[in-house]
């Protein structure tokens, strides 16, 4: 399987939204780079286990039509979903969203590291004698460029999170459930923002192209 071949589009896009990588260059200059998290999960696609199948997938007729309707690659938007569903078991496993104070106590880590002065974080670990300090100042800008690109996604992931529990709590489903619906919906949207879907929409009721009101029953 090639890691690089275009059938995989729609995972680079996606990884690239959800989990942006960066470097910092000599001159202290930060600038993003391929997301890693893509490639680390297309190397183990043959190894994972998924509830549901490609061909299954290509006999739901409701998502099929509503994919051609909205011009998404079919075959691209399978290996999207391959990838959605393994990141949201990985992240959210144990029903563990960010809350609300976790992402105070981020924005009060981002205020110390943009305007702090003689700032330093100390990482230290129960099965490690040894503490970590971290004080370089070009390392501690790019720990609080990322800090400040997450937080818009963990609010987002949030406020669905809350949407979902609310729903769920009348039909009776988990917290991990709603944890997970409410971070592959993110995910879902962050990915159809990008294909900039809702333009599409505008055109294809403007010119009558497609009868097809279903949606992407996998959301």
């Amino acid at each position: 399987m090639d890691i690089h071949d275009s059938i995989f589009d729609y995972v680079y896009m996606s990884a690239q939204e959800f989990a942006p990588e960066f470097e910092v260059d000599e001159n202290g200059e930060v600038y993003e780079v391929q997301s890693i998290l893509g490639y680390d999960v297309i190397r183990q696609l043959d190894r994972l286990e998924f509830p549901f199948t490609k061909e299954k997938y290509y006999k739901n007729h409701e998502i099929i039509n509503t994919l051609n309707a909205y011009e998404i690659d079919i075959e691209k938007f399978w290996y999207a979903i391959l990838f959605i569903y393994h990141v949201t078991k990985s992240k959210i496993a144990d029903g563990v969203v960010l809350s609300p104070r976790g992402i105070d106590q981020m924005h009060v880590l981002l205020d110390y590291l943009r305007n702090g002065d003689k700032v330093s974080i100390t990482v230290t670990a129960d099965n490690k004698k040894k503490k970590l300090v971290v004080a370089e100042r070009n390392v501690l800008k790019t720990i609080a460029d990322l800090i400040e690109q997450a937080i818009p996604t963990l609010n987002e992931d949030l406020e669905l999170q809350g949407r979902q529990i609310n729903i769920d709590k009348q039909a009776k489903v988990g917290t991990k459930a709603s944890s997970q619906i409410a971070f592959a919906t993110a995910r879902y949207q962050e990915l159809f923002r990008l294909m900039k879907i809702g333009d599409k929409r505008i055109r294809m009721v403007k010119k009558k192209e497609s009868k097809n009101q279903c949606r992407i029953s996998l959301l």
